[in-house]
């Protein structure tokens, strides 16, 4: 008998070869567990390929569908385009031999316009033939009348509202409307229209005739951030462009025609080519209705004439340059006014006065030969003052004013305790540093 078979070896030898099976059957149950989650994961795979299958045949549908509703609407916007052109027909006017012509002569104005739109957009923004051309005009008329009538034009009013109706008449889609008389009631409208055409992609490009006011600044500022945008935008310039609006004037195309509108304010008793900056029709608190921007500070002030304190018209050329009128400026260049009190009773008299008080006569000089307010009354010191401070209420156009005769006003009254989002005050009106650190002579 072989001495190495025995039960020991049989038995060492018996337990190596269950334990190879035993290593065997694990390694088949693991096997046999790989196939099954392989074969599960196949079967998700395989759901999954199904559903991306049908969403991809949905989203076929959706982009044909949707390209066909963009190539409808591409032809939508192209099919029915124009140009708007607003304006604000209280600084921008039409000329004097349009205006007093009547009917015929707005029905000329109209074709005027529209001949020199279509002209320069077609050279500027490749304005095409079939492109429309829609116009509004605002404009409150009877502060305007009143204006026209102060200058000395009497049958302006009845003319004008016959020219309107030859404007609205020549073209269907040319409107001049009256904006009532609320306080920058034009304004307001015309920058409501210009929003309202503004996101309408039918309208290629909007005309502003806003030049001559800079409370337009900073509505406009904030459309023309980019260069895209500003390539929309066209200025009709009639006044010349304040200096805040040259800034943005710069960026845009601008574009001008002085035989269909004025290039100066109206050429009557009330204006002068030497007019200290305001506006055309900021009310001083409700004394507005009444004066309706007929009074203008200094308006007829010559350069050698300057105004005291008590009111006398002195010879500027006969005084020294320690007699003259000083004006103060902070560091950044804005006026500093001296600081005015008022007296509550008198303000309310002057307030409910039949006739008004002329700013000009009583705070600069009033020139005109025949004044529609009042130069009767004998006013004090307090009287004066009181005038002043209503006359403040007004904002000048210019922080940086320099003319001795300008009573309005170069601050917000409420600096440091506005909270109105409206203010007609602008930014650069809130928040001045009263610190003077010059003084210059105030131009006459």
């Amino acid at each position: 008998m072989d001495s190495k078979f025995t039960l020991e070896n049989v038995t060492k030898e018996w337990d190596s070869i269950t334990a190879a099976i035993e290593k065997r059957n694990d390694l088949f149950k693991k096997l046999v567990s790989i196939v099954h989650a392989t074969v599960e994961d196949n079967h998700k795979l395989r759901a999954r390929c199904d559903r991306l299958d049908r969403e991809n045949a949905n989203l076929d549908v959706l982009l044909k569908d949707a390209n066909a509703r963009y190539e409808s609407r591409e032809h939508q916007l192209a099919r029915t385009p124009f140009i708007v052109v607003i304006i604000d027909g209280d600084i921008t006017k039409f000329c004097d031999t349009y205006v007093q012509s009547g009917v015929e002569g707005g029905r000329r104005a109209a074709g005027h316009l529209f001949s020199f739109i279509k002209n320069n957009l077609t050279k500027e923004k490749g304005m095409k033939d079939d492109w429309e051309i829609v116009v509004r005009i605002y404009v409150s008329m009877e502060k305007l009348a009143e204006a026209y009538r102060v200058a000395g034009l009497r049958t302006w009013d009845a003319s004008f509202r016959d020219f309107v109706k030859g404007f609205n008449a020549e073209r269907r889609l040319f409107e001049c409307i009256d904006a009532g008389n609320d306080k920058e009631a034009a304004d307001r409208k015309v920058q409501k229209n210009f929003e309202l055409f503004w996101h309408n992609r039918h309208c290629k490009a909007l005309v502003l005739g806003i030049s001559g006011d800079r409370s337009y600044t900073g509505f406009l500022r904030e459309y023309t951030q980019c260069e895209e945008d500003c390539q929309r935008i066209i200025l009709l310039r009639g006044l010349p462009f304040t200096r805040d609006m040259e800034l943005i004037a710069g960026r845009l195309c601008t574009i001008s025609d002085h035989s269909l509108f004025r290039d100066t304010d109206f050429s009557g008793p009330t204006s002068s080519t030497d007019t200290p900056p305001c506006r055309r029709d900021s009310p001083i608190a409700s004394y507005a209705v009444a004066l309706a921007a007929a009074q203008k500070p200094g308006a007829l002030l010559s350069n050698n004439v300057t105004v005291n304190t008590n009111g006398i018209i002195n010879d500027v050329s006969a005084r020294s340059p320690k007699e003259l009128q000083m004006i103060k400026f902070n560091k950044d260049g804005q006026r500093i006014d001296e600081p005015v009190k008022y007296d509550k009773q008198l303000r309310q008299r002057f307030l409910t006065m039949e006739k008004k008080l002329c700013l000009d006569n009583y705070l600069a000089h009033c020139n005109r030969p025949v004044c529609h307010f009042s130069h009767e009354e004998v006013l004090t010191t307090a009287g004066r003052n009181t005038l002043l401070w209503m006359a403040r209420m007004t904002p000048c156009q210019y922080t940086d004013c320099n003319y001795a005769s300008c009573y309005l006003g170069h601050r917000c009254p409420w600096d440091g305790h506005c909270d109105k989002p409206d203010c007609r005050f602008g930014k650069d009106m809130h928040n001045v540093d009263m610190r003077v650190v010059s003084k210059r002579i105030g131009r006459a």
